[in-house]
């Protein structure tokens, strides 16, 4: 055939091209997806199975052999699947348990999948494995570079899960980090970047590492910030209305960011964005509505500059302090988290405006006076004790500086009641550290000198976590003894001599009791004591009690003399373990009927001015007699007093 001496130079020079393109193209596939065609690994159906190293195209009996392995299927009575740190096996989508799913083809292999190890499952439904049939498996795992790959698997099987016909014939695995591989592609260059797709890494709050597209991913203009390049979009979903914070400063990356209410640029409004923060990185606030969705985009600066494969995001939610979340303090020293992005301001009256100020819920164990401070924290900081954590809760004590630049108050807490401690920086410009130190101290805890007085009939008890332990005797001859944990004193003057049973039954937790009349230094010398009893229908109540009742007490020491009148008695309240939690209750002291109006010092059946003055002539130690010491400790003091006036009126 006569050809045309200018087709000849045209011809050539195209075939070239098609040369050209066709080894671009192969040398592109081959950059994008590895693809082990015809590798026909058998499965042995034993406890070792075969070890695979992906990358290396390396497989072995024994994990010991193969270096870098990433999957192992085994198991002699199924198909069981063992992964390397990092790796994983895809679940069937919508399923968060168990092992590998048999996936459809074109199934994303991406971040947004669950992951795990295990047996599978064979059976009729979606995602189980199927005998005389091939199955598609998706993985990850880590590569040489250290970065996580997505990969997939063709695996054929025959009659039995556990036979010998068991052949990985396919694998292939996306050679750039943290980039999904549908299951069956097996190379060409990647997708178009697409920032709607549903398998891209979503956003949360709190720390992220999410990973990056640097290969497809476009530009975006946002706006007032410029260009974003390599841009990535990021789903979020705000869990609550208000003030977020998002930054990348821990990656240490030259980025933009902005936040778009829909992931289709052209079509979705910036609603923030930033290239400032923390030096080349970035940091941005925006109000965000509850429940809806909003896209973080991530992107570089310039577009020469390079991007990690994995992008740090730090998500602050709006801060709540009255959320049951936030921290607790406790006695001691607390070393807490702290919000130091969102958390609002707070005026503190007298020593100022505090700046993202964070508030600690304490609950004061007993009544007392009490020092709180931030002097541990290497902050400015100011801090206040408020009676609840609601705007317009009521200010109980505030300081600024009043250790360095730390601060510190001391006031007088009730029993059981509920405070928050509020702490916030001293300057607008200057945020609290993530964990901060903070120190409750608390008062002293009564020991057997300081004890408050309990009165015959109903009395409330309580121990707390830091109270000493106490020795007591618990026999007749004082040979036995027993510890009680975290021991809370109290004293009992009798106003008539007589039997009384002492009892804590219903108690909160296991108690133990005791009772005796000389304050010890060291052990507790015990009139009586008892653990459990058969006085209480609840397990773990403690009575004590005069034999002589009957009341057919088995155990401890028996409560078997009368008490004298206005002798003080010294009665000692725990735990029956040392470890155990603090106790409480009700005391409740029963016996021979009590004068009525024992404060009525003149016997006019009244508590009035007269008894009151009779009680101030005797006031302090008791040399003779005195009939105002009502609690029998030989000394008429605030105690009496606190009697006489809580009896004040007509005597019953």
């Amino acid at each position: 055939m006569p050809t045309d001496s200018r087709l000849s130079p045209r011809l050539g020079r195209y075939l070239a091209a098609c040369a050209a393109v066709t080894a671009a193209a192969a040398h592109h596939a081959a950059a994008d997806v590895n693809y082990w065609a015809n590798a026909n690994l058998v499965i042995p159906a034993n406890i070792d199975g075969l070890y695979i190293n992906v990358e290396a195209r390396t497989t072995g009996s024994a994990g010991t052999v193969v270096a870098g392995w990433d999957i192992n299927p085994y198991s002699a009575t199924t198909l069981t699947w063992f992964n390397a740190t990092g790796t994983g096996m895809l679940r069937y989508p919508g399923v968060t348990t168990g092992s590998a799913g048999n996936l459809p083809l074109n199934t994303p292999v991406a971040a947004t999948g669950s992951y795990g190890s295990g047996s599978v499952v064979v059976g009729a439904n979606p995602g189980n494995w199927q005998l005389n049939a091939t199955n598609y498996f998706g993985f990850r795992f880590v590569a040489s570079d250290g970065l996580t790959h997505y990969g997939w698997g063709k695996f054929v099987i025959g009659p039995a899960i556990n036979g010998a016909d068991r052949t990985i014939t396919d694998l292939a695995w996306q050679t750039e980090p943290n980039t999904p591989i549908l299951v069956g592609d097996t190379g060409g260059p990647p997708p178009d970047y697409d920032p709607c797709a549903t398998f891209n890494p979503t956003a949360s709050v709190g720390a992220n590492n999410l990973g990056m597209n640097l290969t497809t991913s476009d530009s975006l203009a946002l706006g007032a910030c410029g260009e974003s390049y390599k841009t990535n979009f990021f789903k979020f979903v705000a869990p609550a209305t208000g003030e977020y914070f998002m930054t990348t400063c821990a990656s240490g990356a030259p980025t933009k960011m902005g936040i778009l209410d829909g992931c289709d640029a052209a079509t979705a409004n910036v609603l923030a964005c930033s290239d400032t923060g923390c030096g080349a990185a970035a940091s941005i606030r925006a109000t965000l509505n509850q429940g809806s969705a909003y896209y973080v985009t991530i992107g570089a600066d310039n577009e020469a500059d390079t991007l990690p494969t994995s992008m740090s995001l730090l998500v602050y939610a709006p801060y709540d302090p009255c959320a049951t979340g936030n921290p607790a303090l406790a006695i001691g020293t607390n070393t807490v988290a702290a919000n130091p992005e969102t958390s609002p301001s707070l005026d503190m009256g007298t020593c100022g405006t505090s700046y993202r100020t964070n508030y600690y819920k304490f609950v004061a164990p007993i009544a007392g006076t009490y020092t709180i401070s931030s002097c541990g924290t290497p902050a400015d900081t100011k801090l206040a004790v408020l009676d609840g954590c609601a705007a317009g809760s009521a200010q109980l004590a505030c300081n600024d500086n009043g250790c360095g630049t730390g601060a510190t108050v001391t006031l007088t807490l009730a029993t059981g009641a509920t405070y928050y401690v509020a702490i916030g920086s001293d300057s607008a410009s200057t945020p609290l550290p993530a964990s901060m130190s903070i120190q409750v101290d608390a008062p002293p805890v009564p020991t057997c000198e300081t004890a408050p007085a309990v009165l015959f009939g109903m009395n409330t008890f309580g121990n707390v976590s830091y109270a000493p332990n106490q020795l007591v005797t618990t026999n007749a001859t004082g040979t036995a003894t027993t510890t009680i944990g975290k021991a809370a004193w109290y004293k009992f003057t009798p106003g008539v001599t007589g039997l009384y049973t002492f009892s804590i039954c219903g108690s909160v937790n296991d108690t133990k009791m005791a009772i005796g009349t000389v304050c010890p230094s060291g052990t507790f010398t015990s009139l009586a004591y008892n653990d459990d009893t058969c006085a209480c229908s609840s397990g773990c109540g403690t009575s004590l009690y005069s034999s002589k009742l009957g009341d057919g007490q088995t155990t401890g020491l028996l409560l078997n003399t009368e008490l004298t009148a206005g002798t003080p008695y010294y009665i000692v309240i725990g735990g029956f373990s040392t470890t155990t939690a603090p106790v409480s209750g009700n005391l409740e002291i029963t016996g021979p009927p009590q004068p009525s109006c024992p404060a009525d010092l003149n016997d006019d059946n009244f508590v009035n001015g007269d008894d009151l003055g009779i009680l101030l002539s005797q006031w302090g130690e008791c040399t003779t007699s005195c009939s105002a010491d009502f609690n029998g400790d030989n000394f008429v003091n605030g105690d009496d007093l606190g009697v006489l006036l809580a009896a004040w009126g007509a005597c019953p």
